[in-house]
């Protein structure tokens, strides 16, 4: 999944794919290095976020789905907002990325809309959204199966659900490295798993060595953990990554060593 923010503000990219051209060159672009699914924003969620009107976020995304309907790319919605969702899945998009998991006063109308359009619903845990106690990982499953129930009593189908462990929202890094490590711990069934790490805070302090990106280093522990879909800013290095941890008889020593990485780095 390749990370479209059409916005001036998001953490790493703001304002470069701003402009609906430079924003439908930058899809094609991620398409053509091996995306599959563009999740297009047009709000940032990064710490201190500003929120914009309904209005604006779709007056910055619709033109752009519409533009990549005829992509080849599944085309996914990253919004919390039910008067964003709905039009962005009236013109093409196929997913519905909530990072609220339905928590919020809009869960059951987004999750009817799913369901009418037979879309499919990527839930989040967000941790800035509830107070958990001391396990982040009982937390997760436990906030994770109430997204889920929400979802199917709507009647969206199982088969359309997606969850996500919300890598950064209201977390510490080490609570990000214990939801990666144990990310299937917090699947309350057998649903697939989007993971996001990119260019957040939990892999800017991990060193894997020469040539090793983190962010791929991590994506592919998370491969190795549950994780179907990685939500990324830069598709290009999948492929070399995966042959070099899942294509030959040596992967079990490179996860480990990375894992270790992780195990032992100060994470605050």
């Amino acid at each position: 999944m390749g990370i479209l923010n059409v916005t001036p503000d998001s953490f790493s990219d703001g304002g470069r794919y701003l402009a609906q051209d430079k924003a439908v060159e930058h899809a094609y672009d991620m398409i053509g290095k091996g995306a599959s699914i563009v999740d297009i924003g047009g709000e940032s969620t990064r710490p201190g976020y500003e929120m914009i009107p309904a209005e604006e976020e779709c007056a910055r995304i619709l033109p752009v789905i519409r533009e990549l309907r005829d992509s080849g790319a599944v085309l996914s919605v990253d919004t919390y907002k039910y008067d964003v969702a709905k039009p962005a899945v009236e013109a093409g998009c196929r997913i519905l990325n909530d990072v609220n998991g339905l928590r919020d006063e809009d869960g059951k109308n987004k999750a009817s809309l799913a369901a009418a359009n037979d879309a499919y619903l990527v839930l989040m845990y967000n941790r800035r959204l509830i107070e958990g106690g001391e396990d982040v990982i009982a937390d997760a499953r436990q906030s994770l199966a109430r997204s889920v129930s929400i979802a199917l009593s709507a009647g969206v189908r199982e088969d359309r659900i997606l969850i996500d462990p919300g890598i950064g929202f209201g977390t510490t890094r080490a609570e990000d490295r214990r939801l990666t490590l144990e990310l299937s711990a917090i699947n309350p069934a057998s649903f697939p798993i989007l993971y996001a790490c990119s260019r957040k805070r939990f892999v800017s302090c991990l060193d894997f060595g020469e040539d090793k990106d983190p962010t791929w280093v991590v994506n592919m522990i998370a491969v190795a953990n549950g994780a179907s879909v990685l939500r990324v800013h830069d598709p290009e290095p999948f492929g070399r990554y995966m042959e070099a941890f899942f294509g030959h008889d040596g992967e079990d020593t490179e996860l480990s060593h990375a894992e270790e990485v992780i195990l032992r780095t100060e994470l605050s």
